[in-house]
């Protein structure tokens, strides 16, 4: 899978944490995403479900999931976490979607962020209950990376195509044994 969508300035972070926490982005090509990576760190063991959300007029979070991602995380320092969808929906190119981030415990996970922040293309939003979404300072972004993929073009006939033409193919009769 190729990196799509990031923001990741190199340094400056610092942990926030919260019930519910989106980062918006807007997508620079359609794709089909597979996963993200999270620069975080967490205090605790702790399971993470990361989901993508279509966003509204406003910008926040809203409507269903188009895709989830669960994963267990260990006790750790700050580093990249992926976290692999279960489903692979097609993003738009210069969409707004939400990265929305929810961990048990609570507390456990530490999303790094950047403040002020520098990312024009979203920001970042938190939620006691995943559907009454605020704002955070519109000051801070969350560090992020997004992958996907594409599918294949239609393959096409090379040009300039072959011109034999009265071509006379033979072929050999093919018998196989059984293996015992």
């Amino acid at each position: 899978m190729s990196l799509y969508d990031s923001y990741d300035p190199g340094s400056g972070y610092i942990g926030t944490s919260g019930l519910w926490l989106a980062q918006t982005f807007t997508t620079s090509a359609e794709y089909y995403i597979d996963s993200v990576k999270l620069y975080a760190y967490t205090d605790d063991t702790c399971e993470v479900t990361v989901s993508i959300k279509a966003t509204n007029g406003d910008g926040e979070p809203t409507g269903d999931d188009l895709c989830t991602g669960t994963a267990s995380l260990p006790l750790s320092d700050y580093d990249w976490q992926e976290i692999t969808f279960d489903s692979f929906p097609l993003l738009n190119i210069t969409t707004k979607y939400a990265i929305v981030v929810r961990s048990t415990p609570v507390e456990a996970l530490h999303w790094g962020v950047i403040n002020p922040g520098g990312y024009s293309d979203g920001a970042l939003w938190y939620s006691a209950d995943g559907t009454t979404w605020e704002d955070i300072l519109l000051t801070e972004d969350a560090v992020f990376k997004t992958y996907g993929g594409v599918l294949p073009e239609k393959p096409i006939n090379p040009i300039p195509a072959n011109t034999l033409t009265n071509v006379k193919l033979s072929w050999a009769a093919l018998a196989w044994e059984s293996g015992s």
